[in-house]
């Protein structure tokens, strides 16, 4: 995805419908096996203040609220952040709350060292330096990255890209947020995992995002070859995707 403001906006908007909820089993079972390890690397969340940038419907910052006294979801989406507070008021989480911002443009007086944690975790709202230094301004205690890092697979939508002329890359990630750490003189950790997960969807559905994720990439949308294809792939009316992936993990504290 060209990752302009436009283009993320509606990119997310567009998938918050069917985007997973944190306490999905599969999901908070990913989730818990990712804060363990976390844990294991000396990170405690018990009573502290966490924040969630890019948070998404609260992936990680919902999961949270028995051990942290406060967590805090930003996202720009709109769409998400009703994801995120239809959750919070369903299972009555009273220590959550969200703000509807980008990431870039808070001011960081309105941040400065007020939480303990700070997250960014498969978001296109930490990339830059400035970016990376200011997850440090808003952080007492610890700074974690959780980020695509140079794998991405999915036969199936490799092959539709390839016909709009879209290159099927992932995002940028892990290598952006080690420049800036590096640039700026910081230790930190790193490790890398390897993900997967499926989407089942119907043909019109599936047709739907991949409008999306075509214009998003600049591409000029080829609808009929698209159903075609879609169709001659579905299975009782419903297409399946497995997208693969490798992640980084890295964490650093803030000075």
């Amino acid at each position: 995805m060209h990752a302009t403001e436009y283009n993320k906006k509606i990119y997310w908007d567009s998938r918050a419908a069917s985007y997973p909820r944190p306490f999905d089993p599969s999901i908070i079972r990913k989730t818990r096996k990712r804060l363990k390890e976390l844990r294991d690397a000396g990170i405690v969340f018990r009573n502290k203040d966490f924040l969630d940038i890019g948070c998404g419907s609260g992936i990680y910052s919902l999961a949270l609220h028995h051990s942290c006294r406060t967590v805090t979801g930003i996202d720009s989406s709109d769409a998400m952040l009703e994801n995120f507070r239809t959750e919070a008021v369903s299972r009555h989480i009273l220590n959550a709350s969200c703000i509807n911002a980008e990431w870039g443009q808070v001011p960081e007086s309105e941040i400065y060292k007020k939480f303990d944690i700070v997250l960014a975790s498969m978001t296109a709202a930490v990339q830059t330096y400035e970016e990376v230094l200011k997850m440090e301004t808003a952080a007492r205690e610890w700074c974690v990255y959780i980020g695509w890092a140079g794998e991405r697979h999915n036969a199936l939508l490799e092959k539709i890209y390839e016909h709009h002329g879209v290159q099927y890359l992932p995002p940028p990630g892990a290598e952006n947020i080690t420049s800036a750490l590096d640039r700026a003189g910081h230790r930190y950790e790193i490790r890398f995992l390897y993900d997967a997960w499926f989407k089942i969807k119907t043909v019109d559905d599936t047709l739907a995002d991949l409008t999306v994720n075509i214009k998003v990439n600049d591409g000029v949308f080829d609808e009929e070859w698209t159903r075609k294809f879609l169709e001659s792939k579905a299975v009782n009316g419903m297409v399946r995707q497995k997208t693969r992936v490798r992640k980084a993990v890295i964490i650093w504290t803030p000075r």
